[in-house]
């Protein structure tokens, strides 16, 4: 039985899952990957990983933070980074809405 602490992904790029599990698994850590918010819901609580990272996907912007309540619903002590890949006006707007309900933290990416 694989004793490594599991960390879930949740990103809508293939690319970015792959680099990000190349990156951060090792002896330690093991990397659960997830598509899209409803299928990262279902690996946490299969999986019970100990970090989430979340990309925002822009397509669920509407439930995601619904996904990641639910997940704090079963595990209070998980740790949830949320990354953010979008227009930095929208992003405002969500950080503003994530800082005031949450006491997660949200990483913002801007291309360049």
């Amino acid at each position: 039985m694989d004793k490594r602490k599991k960390i879930l992904l949740i990103d809508n790029d293939p690319d970015v899952l792959s680099f990000l599990r190349n990156t951060i698994e090792s002896d330690k850590y093991q990397v659960i990957t997830a598509m899209s918010g409803i299928e990262g819901l279902n690996k946490f609580n299969i999986e019970k990983p100990v970090l989430v990272i979340y990309e925002m996907i822009k397509e669920e912007a509407s439930y995601w933070m619904e996904t990641v309540n639910l997940m704090r619903e079963k595990d209070k002590n998980v740790k949830i980074y949320m990354l953010g890949n979008m227009n930095p006006g929208v992003l405002q707007v969500y950080y503003r809405i994530w800082m005031f309900a949450s006491s997660e933290r949200m990483v913002c990416l801007r291309n360049r």
